[in-house]
């Protein structure tokens, strides 16, 4: 028995091998496009955890600058407090700074005219903090 091919099934065949060969290819694709997208997205999420970092250690730096702003503020309030206490000191107030207690005092000249030598006698007492700041 002899097979008998038309020109028909030569067709059908070679357009049934050409779509399977044509969908193979376009999987392949596929799966290297897929493979090069995963190799991207770990690229992306590594250099995402970089910034990430960087934007921590800058937020950190950021940080630490305001509190040393706030300190050179808080030296500055100190300064000018000091300088007004010896201002005040030298016409003749009492006035008595106390840094741990965040608390201040003041008598003015008029208070020891009955007492001269008073005021400088507690200004002797209790001395002003020193202008001196350490960051």
């Amino acid at each position: 028995m002899r097979f008998r091919f038309t020109i028909r099934d030569c067709l059908f065949v070679t357009t049934i091998v050409g779509l399977a060969f044509g969908w193979w290819v376009d999987r392949r694709s596929l799966s290297s496009e897929l493979v090069s997208t995963r190799e991207d997205l770990q690229l992306a999420r590594r250099e995402l955890q970089l910034v990430r970092n960087d934007l921590l250690t800058a937020q950190g730096t950021l940080e630490s600058q305001n509190s040393f702003i706030e300190a050179a503020q808080y030296h500055n309030w100190r300064l000018m407090a000091i300088q007004f206490a010896q201002r005040m000191r030298d016409e003749g107030w009492h006035v008595t700074i106390d840094e741990r207690n965040t608390g201040y005092g003041m008598a003015p000249a008029s208070s020891f005219v009955d007492k001269p030598g008073l005021a400088q006698k507690l200004n002797d007492e209790y001395p002003l903090p020193p202008p001196v700041w350490e960051p």
